[in-house]
């Protein structure tokens, strides 16, 4: 990360004549040496300026957004895990445009946000994609409750949104996994009561973006499970005598 020995570790924007946004974008370890009324924002800090942030995942900043004076619109976003301040500060005559579908852990900021607590964040790494993203864990309540209307076509990784019904807040977009079968259909041909046929093999291939976790394994009527332990182990169906 960087950091700055006033505000905006991240960027800082001041006095500006024209709006700036900032889109599929993540801010994580960066700092800011000083805070007072006048500064702060490990992460942003938002001077006399107007400024959009749309599908950006602000976590493990000193602080996240600090704002004085001017104008924020703000969609789909995260700011959380700061570790030393809060997750957006308001100051001045700083006001809050437009906060919608936002999750603000500490719900600072006026208290304004969609949403709050833990978003249950992965680490700042390569998950694919030109640069480093925060990847939404299995779980995560930013999960498909962004708003469709406001995010891109597109994550930080260039993975297609919405993966589900609705897009996620952040910058990453979850993946669920996708289960493929070798073959969908099986014969043991004719066999003899109390005899054992050949074996037959149908290997699961998860191809989504995420893990995938198998449970339970069910079989027709006509079979019984004598193994489903799934973990690299021989499942076992027998045949129910008619």
């Amino acid at each position: 990360g960087n950091t700055a020995a006033f505000g905006g570790g991240g960027f800082y924007l001041s006095d500006c004549t024209d709006s700036s946004s900032v889109i599929n974008s993540t801010f994580s370890g960066n700092s800011s040496g000083y805070v007072s009324e006048f500064y702060g924002g490990g992460a942003i800090q938002n001077s006399y300026c107007r400024i959009t942030l749309v599908n950006t995942t602000i976590s493990g900043n000193t602080s996240g957004l600090f704002q004085l004076a001017g104008e924020f619109y703000m969609s789909n976003t995260i700011l959380a895990n700061s570790t030393g301040g809060t997750d957006c500060e308001m100051a001045g005559s700083a006001t809050d445009a437009w906060n919608a579908y936002n999750l603000i852990e500490d719900l600072s900021c006026g208290n304004t946000a969609f949403m709050s607590g833990d978003p249950n964040l992965g680490p700042l790494q390569n998950n694919g994609g030109p640069t480093d993203t925060m990847a939404l864990l299995s779980g995560s309540p930013a999960i498909e409750w962004g708003r469709n209307g406001a995010c891109p076509a597109t994550d930080q990784r260039g993975v297609n949104r919405p993966q589900g019904t609705y897009c996620d807040m952040g910058a990453f977009e979850f993946e669920y996994p996708e289960v493929s079968l070798s073959t969908t259909s099986i014969s043991f041909g004719n066999q003899l009561m109390g005899t054992t046929s050949l074996p037959q093999t149908v290997t699961v291939t998860n191809t989504g973006g995420t893990d995938l976790h198998i449970g339970a394994l069910t079989f027709t009527s006509d079979w019984i499970i004598s193994n489903d332990t799934c973990s690299n182990q021989t499942v076992t169906a027998l045949k129910v005598p008619d």
